[in-house]
């Protein structure tokens, strides 16, 4: 069963602002993904198709992909959807950051609605006291098809799969793939990722999997 919660809290920061290019710009339609080792999901596919012969471009530089944060993240945010089938971050600022606190969270929105199926992201970690990273362990991630005009407060978030204790990042050039077990009739064009612990979170090379379908 679909789980929906509101996750209070203060409003988003946009770490870049969108241009506006949505499905029509792109020609896309409707068509799955499913996944795919190499990383080329609906992400990929989004950065293919504004690209054109032109080949791939990251789709949050080109617009088409929103990436913001709560108030306190930092970092590049075109890495967060950035495709780099090695995972290999180059530069210790390379990533998007979440820090201090629980329920902290980095959020991407879609030009299209998508029906997740799985998901993967790579980590460099976040630096703990004794100067060592601490990966992703404890997070959830949720999906919703609200708009932005709403708050957070009247936006239900649907809980799409928990993590806990989850051991699957180690190392920096390592990426982690999970399934989503719940699987919804609809489909979302939010989807956010919540730390559960204290020292936030760093992600880097997001991408979804499933079937993709005009925004309504």
């Amino acid at each position: 069963k679909l789980q929906f919660l509101y996750l209070i809290g203060s409003p988003p920061v946009p770490l870049r602002d969108a241009a506006g290019t949505g499905m029509r710009e792109v020609g896309l339609r409707k068509a799955d993904f499913p996944y795919r080792a190499d990383g080329q999901g609906v992400l990929y596919y989004l950065g293919c198709a504004l690209g054109g012969e032109g080949g791939w471009v990251n789709p949050a530089k080109a617009g088409a992909v929103r990436v913001t944060c709560c108030p306190g993240g930092s970092g590049d945010s075109d890495v967060v959807v950035a495709y780099d089938p090695s995972c290999h971050v180059a530069r210790p600022k390379s990533r998007c950051e979440v820090w201090r606190g629980e329920r902290n969270w980095i959020e991407i929105e879609l030009p299209v609605a998508c029906m997740p199926t799985a998901y993967q992201f790579s980590s460099p970690g976040t630096f703990n006291q004794s100067g060592t990273p601490d990966f992703p362990r404890d997070w959830d991630l949720y999906g919703t098809n609200v708009d932005t005009s709403r708050s957070d407060q009247d936006t239900p978030w649907y809980n799409l799969a928990e993590h806990t204790n989850d051991n699957t990042l180690q190392y920096k050039r390592t990426r982690g793939a999970w399934l989503i077990k719940v699987h919804p009739d609809v489909g979302f064009h939010r989807f956010r990722l919540v730390s559960r612990t204290q020292q936030g979170m760093a992600l880097a090379h997001f991408e979804l999997f499933g079937t993709i379908e005009p925004r309504q």
